[in-house]
């Protein structure tokens, strides 16, 4: 079967059909009823000749079997890949503006804050992991946060890349 740009043509597999715009060798580039461009395998079109054989056949052919009333059709559910990897710098000068007026225990309270959220933040769009950079200094940072994780569910943790960040970052993974 050959089709030719201008050719009107039926989807043979589902509803629909348009015209032929482009043809390659077994592709064709069809304008859908909705002036959407399609590409579809030649083998996969019906040219709808002049005297509407195809068009005669494809009516006469069982009619598609429909879902039960009352039961909605089944809705493909379209997953997006996980992000590979986030990261979130807990580094007060990145986080506010008058750190130098702060307290200690401020500073790490505001941290733990932005720890979490990006924590949640990562669980909501399906990230595989996290890297939580919070420096090196006297340790304190570091163990809130590891203590914290200790009581998360669904993850685990350990030192993150030495080669990219040095002692200074936790890596979270989730499953």
């Amino acid at each position: 079967m050959s089709v030719n740009p201008g050719d009107k043509v039926q989807f043979l597999n589902e509803e629909g059909g348009g015209t032929v715009i482009r043809v390659s060798a077994q592709k064709a580039v069809v304008e859908d009823e909705h002036g959407f461009e399609r590409i579809m395998a030649i083998t996969e079109l019906v040219p709808l000749s002049g005297k509407n054989e195809w068009r005669k056949r494809l009516s006469e052919a069982e009619p598609p079997l429909k879902p039960e009333e009352g039961n909605p059709k089944p809705v493909k559910k379209v997953r997006k890949p996980p992000i590979e990897v986030e990261e979130v710098d807990l580094h007060i000068q990145h986080l506010a503006d008058r750190y130098k007026q702060m307290t200690n225990r401020e500073i790490v309270l505001l941290q733990m804050s932005h720890f979490r959220s990006a924590v949640k933040g990562a669980r909501e769009r399906k990230a595989s992991s996290l890297i939580v950079i919070h420096g090196v200094g006297k340790g304190v940072l570091k163990a809130e946060i590891r203590t914290a994780l200790k009581d998360m569910e669904r993850c685990s943790f350990e030192d993150a890349n030495y080669l990219k960040y040095g002692y200074g970052a936790t890596e979270i993974r989730f499953w």
